[in-house]
């Protein structure tokens, strides 16, 4: 597939580094971006050992991957490179592993059976568009974001992995790939390359680790008595399955990890059963309630983490604390529930709105005199002026998030007002143009919170919100 330019960031725009993560192939960052905002930083280690040759070979790696755009795989922005390191700048998943998140949340199988069909586009696309092998296809390399989406993770990193082996400080002997994923027929020859099968394979074993929540293999002496154990057959216990889960996904697991690879199902395949499922989930809303389930748990667990403010909502409600006489909705609206259902949210800009500052000065100066004649004609003691008092702290992600869900289309004109130059509106779009208006928000929201820091408060961003006309997010959300 058509490979765009690689783009090559510095170290000196990176802020705020945070591990989040360490393995024997790198460590992984929670980082600060100037122009990216909140992105992850997986850097090699021993680069410095690292030969001209693999050092291109590298780079052009990442080339291929940041030319990847896939809702369904983790999205490569470009890469850090300095003379003694080398690192992939991605999207962060801000729950981490589906191991993580299944661990914090209690999710229902409506909402799992949409995260098994994210997996399984993702690996479709991977298969069929980018015809990249995965290798390494397990728990720990699928992540979920704040909006509860799933994606596939560490994909086409053959050089990495390989350059990372090699230039170990260890000598010991270390596989490529995680052993109770690896077929059985790359377990009986060692010269065998990873092929399509290999990775469904992989989905597998994937797919039990998802349903049971359990280590595969656990009682194993050794990785030489798992590997004899699944060349000669066995795999993973079906007593650990629970009595609730669908019966579909019981069969595709293990159609998944049959013994002959010619006899599993393609990700296309699976593609095609899953779909039919996930339409029956979607019929009957229960995707729908499972989503919304599991921003109630998020809220909640926002709020338990905010003792000394009790009152606060974790969503954008918090830009109406302060305020008298408004009722705030607890629901918030997630990509299920957009602003208008008949669209997409990708045109819903609306001329009108574009109003010169004069104009909308005035707007608002005649309606701030129709309050003030209003308070004056009543009696105080039976209605109490509205005024809004915005608080001056900072937003936080959570907020954020629900705020772009609310703008979508509308978020260049947001962006216009919170001061982004129409540059970086372009970019923004640009960049962000196959995952949607919300997505785009939220980058634009994100590299606005970034760059302003402890300005970046309710105060302004409310200022914006108003100045858009977005009055019904301060005030109806």
């Amino acid at each position: 597939m058509a490979q765009s330019k690689l783009i090559q960031t510095c170290k000196s725009k990176i802020t705020n580094k945070k591990r989040i993560g360490s393995g024997s192939f790198g460590d992984v960052y929670k980082v600060s971006h100037t122009d990216w905002g909140e992105v992850a930083l997986k850097e090699m280690k021993n680069f410095e050992k690292a030969t001209d040759r693999d050092k291109r070979s590298l780079e052009k790696e990442a080339t291929l991957l940041s030319s990847l755009r896939c809702k369904h795989i983790v999205l490569h922005y470009g890469i850090i490179k300095e003379p003694c390191s080398f690192g992939l700048v991605m999207e962060l998943m801000h729950h981490g592993s589906v191991k993580q998140f299944l661990e914090n949340y209690d999710v229902a199988w409506a909402m799992k059976v949409d995260m098994v069909h994210s997996i399984i586009l993702g690996m479709n696309y991977l298969h069929t568009t980018a015809e990249i092998v995965h290798r390494d296809l397990k728990i720990e390399n699928v992540l979920v974001n704040r909006r509860f989406q799933t994606k596939v993770s560490d994909f086409g990193l053959a050089i990495w992995n390989r350059c990372s082996t090699r230039y170990r400080k260890k000598s010991s002997y270390e596989l490529i790939g995680t052993i109770s994923h690896i077929a059985p027929e790359s377990l009986e020859d060692i010269n065998k390359k990873p092929t399509y099968e290999f990775d469904v394979y992989s989905f597998g074993i994937t797919l039990w680790e998802f349903i049971t929540m359990e280590v595969p293999f656990e009682n194993a002496q050794n990785e030489a008595h798992m590997s004899q154990c699944v060349i000669n057959g066995q795999r993973p216990s079906l007593d650990e399955v629970p009595d609730d889960c669908p019966k579909f996904l019981l069969k595709i697991m293990k159609d998944c990890w049959n013994g002959i690879p010619n006899e599993r199902p393609t990700f296309c395949k699976l593609k095609e059963i899953v779909d039919k499922e996930i339409l029956e989930y979607e019929k009957t809303g229960e995707v729908s309630k499972a989503m919304e389930d599991l921003h109630k748990q998020a809220r909640e667990k926002t709020r338990g983490s905010q003792p000394e403010e009790p009152e606060e909502a974790s969503s954008v409600d918090q830009i109406t604390s302060g305020m008298s006489g408004v009722q705030v909705d607890d629901d918030i609206a997630t990509d299920s529930d957009p602003i208008n259902p008949s669209d997409n949210g990708d045109n819903h800009e609306r001329d009108h709105r574009q109003l010169p500052s004069n104009v909308t000065s005035s707007l608002q100066e005649t309606h701030e005199s129709q309050e003030e004649v209003s308070s004056a004609t009543s009696p105080k003691k039976s209605l109490k002026k509205y005024e809004p008092q915005y608080p001056e702290k900072i937003v936080t992600d959570r907020l954020l998030l629900d705020v772009s869900v609310k703008i979508q289309g509308e978020w260049k004109i947001v962006a216009g007002y919170l001061g982004i130059p129409q540059h970086e509106i372009n970019g923004i779009a640009i960049d962000n143009a196959s995952y949607g208006a919300q997505e785009q928000a939220c980058q634009m929201l994100n590299k606005w919170h970034q760059r302003n820091g402890g300005e970046a408060t309710h105060k302004a961003l409310a200022k914006a919100l108003n100045k858009a006309e977005r009055n019904d997010i301060v005030k109806m959300l």
